[in-house]
């Protein structure tokens, strides 16, 4: 949702797996450890830290909960929260050739602090090759980074470039003193990290520099990886992420903000500033077909289209609704559009994939879940400030719909016989005269 899923993208599963399954940095039994005690594994407290350790990549390692975009890639490092006053936390970077990367901060329950994209960090060696939200800078990939995470102090008016604050004081428990920092990339070439390394992690502390591997926090550290890596986990307070209402016969397109709690503890579990995430959530018991129409953004690479290109990456996926595992995605440059520019995706089970759709064109196809309820996720990525209906923008007081004009997706469900009655028409009239079957059912 907002990486995040869904915002996010994303994030949300680490966040709600670590706060249900990681330790303290106090004994087992503290009165302060979080309410939901963890396991064994992860009672004992960590010394220094845990270097990255990648949790999800859309293929192999697992970690599919929380509505995950399966372009993306996930890492995540740890800090204990018992650092002296004065450490920093050194990364050295490449910049890799993906569509996006970033750095998160968060607090150790996964309350978002502060993030940078690759287009804020000015690179030490080389280019970067971002000028904004956007456009590319037309330098290669492999310019380097340093960037910086002052622990245990607040952000000043003016910091230097390059760097983030992880202050001291929030109010959360022991666990959440911890610092995560979290690492992804989006549409990575060349393997998972875009041909480039992981970032290198030092801790910089009065006593002297280390790194964040170490042998005494080895099995808390692969405890913890190893829970984060789970598919379709039930996490402590996942069905909240969603609202609570089931599927309508006519589904509705709503925010998914990813705040699951403000202030003091930060910006929200999970939280990605980067991602806009709309959601609805759909049942096959209306029929067996889904479409989903709209306005397609114009993004980084696509050869034509608006320009400045509104959004770096925008994709929609089918999801189950209680995993919150996600099945399949469509990707911006893998969506099919018409002459107008409108995506017009039909989803279904696997088995009720429509066979007019081979030999069509301008329809893309999505496989749902095997869960009666399912959730479709619309995500943008990296939005251009001239993108004035953008997720991002919307004001939480007006109609989403009115908001977004042309580029708010609409959903309807279709029968089979009434979709391919009507598929030779075109995206446009098929989904017109699927909605329009349903509306006098209401």
């Amino acid at each position: 949702m907002k990486d995040s899923l869904l915002r996010t993208a994303l994030w949300l599963s680490a966040a709600l797996l670590i706060a249900a399954c990681s330790s303290s940095e106090v004994a087992e039994g503290d009165e302060d450890e979080e309410p939901d005690a963890p396991s064994p594994i992860f009672a004992g407290a960590l010394e220094r830290g845990c270097d990255w350790a990648l949790i999800f990549d859309g293929d192999t390692t697992g970690g599919n909960s929380a509505f995950p975009d399966l372009g993306a890639r996930y890492w995540i490092a740890v800090v204990t929260g018992d650092v002296p006053d004065g450490t920093r936390l050194r990364i050295e970077g490449e910049f890799p050739d993906a569509r996006y990367s970033a750095l998160h901060i968060y607090t150790g329950g996964l309350r978002a602090i502060a993030s940078l994209a690759d287009y804020q960090l000015v690179a030490s060696s080389g280019d970067n090759p971002f000028l904004d939200q956007t456009r590319r800078s037309g330098a290669a990939a492999g310019g380097r980074y340093t960037a910086y995470v002052n622990i245990n102090e607040t952000r000043p008016a003016n910091p230097p470039q390059n760097t983030m604050y992880r202050p001291a004081g929030l109010a959360e428990t022991n666990l959440g003193k911890r610092t995560m920092i979290a690492y992804r990339t989006y549409l990575p070439k060349g393997g998972d990290q875009g041909g480039a390394p992981l970032p290198r992690l030092r801790l910089e502390t009065p006593a002297g520099e280390f790194g964040l591997s170490n042998n005494a926090d080895a099995e808390v550290c692969a405890g913890i990886a190893a829970n984060l890596r789970r598919d379709g986990a039930r996490l402590q307070g996942s069905a909240n992420l969603l609202d609570p209402t089931p599927p309508q016969l006519l589904p509705t397109f709503r925010r998914f903000d990813g705040l699951l709690g403000t202030g003091e503890l930060g910006q929200g579990v999970g939280y990605n500033e980067h991602n806009g995430f709309l959601y609805a959530k759909t049942a096959e018991g209306f029929a067996p077909i889904l479409v989903v129409r709209g306005k397609a953004p114009s993004y980084t690479t696509q050869p034509d289209g608006i320009r400045p290109p509104q959004v770096r990456y925008w994709s929609l996926c089918a999801a189950e609704f209680n995993s919150q595992k996600v099945v399949s995605c469509s990707k911006d440059e893998e969506t099919a559009l018409d002459d107008e520019g409108y995506y017009t995706i039909v989803v279904t089970a696997d088995s009720r994939r429509p066979d007019v759709l081979d030999g069509t064109s301008g329809f893309s196809w999505l496989r749902r879940g095997s869960e009666r309820v399912g959730v479709v996720t619309q995500r943008e990525l990296l939005a251009h400030p001239t993108y004035l209906q953008s997720t991002v923008a919307l004001d939480g007081l007006l109609p989403i719909a009115l908001q977004k004009g042309v580029y708010m997706p609409r959903a309807t469900y279709c029968s089979e016989a009434v979709f391919a009655g009507a598929v030779d028409e075109g995206p446009a009239a098929a989904f017109e005269a699927c909605d329009a079957s349903r509306r006098v059912l209401q």
